[in-house]
């Protein structure tokens, strides 16, 4: 799997997480962040890929910001990388 696609991947991850955490359903997310309850599913079922305006969105509607995501992101690859060194 390319590096883009994990990427991608692992935000959503980051996403739903969060979604989660704050009792969220896809449903409500989908309206407040102007998407498809259907587009929520496929994405965090791995049928769909955001794009980062996507992301903005969803980030946007969970009060989180977009670059806490992607920093975790990018910390948890760089632990990974370590312990395989």
């Amino acid at each position: 799997m390319d590096d883009s696609l994990q990427f991608s991947r692992s935000v959503i991850a980051s996403l739903k997480s969060v979604r989660q955490e704050q009792g969220i359903s896809q449903e409500r997310l989908a309206k407040m962040a102007g998407l498809s309850r259907t587009a929520i599913t496929m994405m965090e079922s791995r049928q769909r890929n955001p794009t980062l305006f996507v992301c903005h969105a969803l980030a946007t509607a969970l009060d989180v910001p977009l670059s806490d995501l992607v920093r975790a992101v990018e910390t948890k690859k760089q632990r990974k990388s370590r312990k395989r060194a």
